[in-house]
């Protein structure tokens, strides 16, 4: 069943939601009209989460992974006792996605119904707001509790059967599958029984904090207006996060606080960004400040604002100060990284055909430059699930390498099948360029630490766009720009090292005033290595961008803050998929998996019935002559070819509505009629029209 062409969902619960007030607590509403069933999850058990209540399920690999160490392993039954409920709506979806957190995966997976289980009755009474009256929670969902209880009893009706001994009568439903490392959950496999004994009297009180995220959106969701039918055919005229008490309104609203032309389209932020007027103010005044005396403010006043806005950033990420620093941009960043590795002879650096441009030909030019060191791609035709990519990630890791012994540093220390290759290094992207898709970054970090491999995050696209913590993830580099999603002036990135890598990185780049010499010390004086001392002052610039991300986040905290607006651009990406899919065609449109892992705020698309030139000339002919129909059209997204296929990149702000997907895919259609007709070879090329010539533009192949 796909979420987007029915009315009602099925959904397997085998945890804290298989009691009838806790669910009807979740989704605010009685839950007298679902139907419930008891049922097996095959292939997976249940564990408990760790200094938590509540369960995870994991499948058969992952289990006998962290059951490996313990007696456990001989005497499990790898299938998951629970209950299926029919019914639930895109409401409860939404409202259940939120309680389950982003620890936990949707996932479509085949259960079993038991065969001799009786159904659940539903005795459960709620008051006018849907929720459960603490006072006599217990004793008005006895029956349903103990129909539960005794489902998922070893010795009850069907007890004891193996996933392969249930009823033949499968079906499919959702499942909230555990995504976070297992290292978080405990061995012992979670009892319901145990639970309700125990713990269930918490759980259905009338205050907890294990409600409270889902009792904002059911909070948000009302003031909104937003109906299940409108958020599923993409028409809703509020999305989430569009209305907040006290903020300005999302949407053309905004675009008073930007110096767009009136007019003007903006569906490109993700390429070059957009600071707001109050950003542009501040560094022109912070500029003002510099010119009125530049001796004094170089020497004496652009220190304490570089290290606040180090500070900041370091917060909204996670990080410790020592271990950020701002650079002029990801490419950069990632530049410092790849030229100041000491590579050795057999080392391997692998990438995907997805890496951004200028960060793969800096791969090709190191590999130009040292003849021992040679790259490996790994080529994906989106849209690919996070699975699959981490399942191609590995084999190619595999090949090479042999599980890495761990080490006491905390550094990666590759060891290759054949002494003589060897991975060393990964460039991941949190979230790609072109196509914009989201990566599984913290399973491929893991990977990485699984094989002894250095984890390269080009996160270019990530801070402002999706919420990171790197502690969290524990990459060994990770790099973002601040002035594409974050509101910062063009061109500012963090650069993140964690302390045990920082010996790696032995200077900046350029090289500047904080490096130390080991053979050629600095005369006079004893100072120490520091990494991060060296970016306080490489050379003279303009350190406006840098400072810039102080008064980005001021002015973000201002409309509402980074939850508000991170989860309105996700909902308008979403919606405008949903949109554009029925006016080009269908599901296939959008570059998504059915799980909806792939997009943030960056919705990809294919165009429709477009003829793709063969040669390279006439695809740039193509897409200067789109480029011109939108420029025409005072209107902008990104425009490229991938799989094969020419797609667009929508990147979704807060200066956006859902109609504005109606003008520009009118001016699209436009250009793609042209482009049937012949009419782009028609016009003249003039190569300083265009940023790139096509010799220019770089592919990454597998080869």
């Amino acid at each position: 069943m796909k979420m987007e062409d029915a009315e009602t969902y099925n959904f397997f619960f085998y945890g804290t939601l298989c009691h009838p007030t806790i669910l009807s607590r979740v989704l605010r509403r009685p839950v007298d009209g679902l139907q419930f069933e008891d049922a097996i999850l095959p292939g997976y058990t249940r564990h408990h989460v760790k200094n938590e209540d509540y369960p995870a399920v994991i499948d058969k690999q992952s289990a006998e992974k962290l059951l490996s160490a313990t007696s456990e392993a001989r005497d499990v039954d790898f299938s998951t006792r629970g209950t299926l409920v029919k019914g639930l709506d895109l409401r409860d979806v939404m409202a259940l996605d939120t309680f389950e957190g982003n620890q936990y995966a949707r996932r479509q997976l085949p259960i079993r119904i038991m065969g001799s289980g009786p159904a659940i009755s539903q005795a459960d009474r709620a008051d006018s707001s849907g929720v459960s009256k603490p006072s006599s929670a217990l004793s008005a969902v006895g029956q349903a509790v103990a129909a539960v209880k005794t489902a998922l009893s070893p010795d009850g009706p069907g007890g004891g059967l193996k996933g392969d001994q249930a009823d033949d009568a499968g079906q499919v439903a959702w499942v909230y599958v555990w995504s976070d490392d297992i290292k978080h959950l405990e061995p012992s496999i979670w009892d319901f029984e145990t639970f309700v004994r125990d713990k269930a009297d918490v759980w259905t009180g009338s205050s907890t904090k294990e409600y409270d995220d889902v009792e904002r959106h059911h909070a948000e969701q009302k003031s909104h207006g937003t109906t299940g039918e409108q958020a599923r055919n993409g028409t809703a005229s509020e999305l989430e996060g569009q209305r907040k008490e006290g903020y300005p309104d999302f949407g053309h609203n905004m675009l008073k606080y930007w110096a767009f032309k009136d007019g003007y389209l903006n569906f490109n932020n993700g390429s070059y960004g957009s600071p707001p007027l109050p950003v542009l103010r501040a560094i022109r005044s912070l500029s003002d400040e510099c010119e009125a005396r530049p001796d004094h403010f170089i020497k004496r006043a652009y220190l304490p604002h570089l290290h606040e806005a180090r500070r900041r950033v370091t917060e909204l990420i996670g990080a410790s100060m020592d271990e950020v620093v701002i650079v002029p941009g990801a490419t950069h960043g990632m530049n410092n990284i790849l030229r100041e590795i000491d590579w050795a002879e057999g080392d391997i650096i692998l990438a995907y055909n997805t890496t951004y441009g200028a960060v793969a030909q800096t791969i090709k030019y190191l590999v130009d430059r040292n003849p021992t060191l040679s790259l490996e791609v790994i080529s994906l035709d989106f849209p690919v699930s996070h699975a699959e990519i981490v399942k191609r990630t590995e084999e190619v890791l595999a090949k090479y390498n042999s599980p890495a012994i761990p080490n006491y540093t905390g550094q990666a220390k590759p060891t290759g099948l054949d002494v003589k290759k060897r991975i060393r290094g990964l460039v991941i992207d949190q979230i790609a360029s072109m196509p914009g898709m989201i990566y599984p970054m913290d399973s491929l970090v893991g990977l990485c630490k699984k094989y002894g491999v250095y984890s390269m995050v080009d996160a270019a696209h990530a801070i402002g766009q999706v919420k990171t913590d790197v502690k969290a993830s524990d990459p060994d580099f990770w790099v973002s720009n601040c002035h594409k999603w974050l509101y910062a002036h063009r061109a500012c990135a963090v650069l993140y090292i964690p302390n045990r890598n920082q010996g790696l990185i032995r200077s900046s780049l350029p090289t500047g005033y904080g490096y130390e010499s080991e053979s050629h010390p600095a005369p006079g004086v004893t100072r120490k290595q520091e990494w991060a001392k060296q970016y306080d002052y490489v050379s003279t610039q303009d350190w406006g961008p840098f400072f810039s991300i102080n008064s980005a986040l001021d002015f973000r905290k201002e409309i509402g803050g980074e939850d508000r607006i991170i989860a309105y651009n996700h909902a308008l990406a979403v919606a405008g998929g949903k949109r554009l899919a029925e006016r080009w065609g269908g599901e296939r449109v959008v570059m998504e998996t059915p799980e909806g892992e792939l997009t943030a705020a960056m919705l990809n698309v294919f165009l429709p019935d477009f003829p793709v030139p063969e040669k390279a000339e006439e695809a740039l002919e193509a897409k200067k002559y789109i480029e011109d129909k939108l420029f025409e059209g005072d209107a902008f997204c990104a425009i490229y070819a991938h799989a094969g296929k020419v797609c667009a990149r929508f990147s979704c702000q807060v200066w956006i509505e859902l109609e504005d997907f109606d003008r520009i895919a009118d001016i699209l259609d436009d250009a793609m009629a042209g482009i049937r007709q012949g009419k782009h070879r028609s016009r003249e090329m003039v190569g300083s029209e265009m940023l790139h010539r096509t010799e220019d533009v770089p592919i990454m192949k597998d080869e």
